[in-house]
């Protein structure tokens, strides 16, 4: 797994990543996103803004280095439905074009960006992860907090909609 830590990630977030992977055996790889930028001391650092297509750009790179064939994007279709100026580098037509210009820079063996959840709501995708035995317990939706689930974002009134409906427990209030 490939993990990118950047300015506003909750650190639960991390921290949830890092119990899943260790349950499931799972190595985690780490990159510090956003990249610091400054030629000098004196100078004022940059923070890169947070991009998919630098995302996904770093991991197709992570991936050809180790071979792998395969980056699997975790989008749903609320991250990108109904369409808005924020949504726009979440459609799948982002990831095609994504997928064009990574070939182009790898051509032969260069990695594909998959994104099997696009069309999928947030219940679907749960439903699945319960069928495969998911510790959907450990994952975590608030891009508000670190310590403790806001509860009023739409990612935890979508998340407590589809847990309650499910019969899921929740950790993370």
């Amino acid at each position: 797994a490939l993990e990118f830590s950047y300015q506003s990630r909750p650190a639960l977030e991390s921290l949830r990543t890092h119990e899943i992977c260790t349950q499931a055996k799972i190595p985690v790889y780490h990159i510090q996103y956003p990249l610091a930028l400054t030629r000098s001391a004196t100078e004022k650092t940059f923070a890169l803004t947070e991009s998919n297509a630098i995302y996904y750009s770093l991991a197709a790179g992570f991936a050809h280095a180790c071979g792998a064939k395969y980056v699997i994007a975790g989008q749903i279709r609320t991250d990108w439905y109904p369409l808005t100026s924020n949504s726009l580098n979440a459609q799948p037509e982002h990831y095609s074009e994504l997928n064009n210009i990574i070939s182009k820079e790898y051509e032969k063996g260069a990695p594909r960006i998959l994104v099997p959840f696009a069309y999928f709501d947030k219940q679907k995708v749960c439903e699945i992860g319960l069928q495969l035995g998911a510790p959907l317990e450990l994952t975590w939706s608030c891009p508000n907090s670190s310590e403790k689930a806001c509860g009023v974002c739409s990612q935890c009134l979508e998340r407590g909609k589809t847990f309650a409906v499910l019969g899921i427990g929740e950790r993370n209030v």
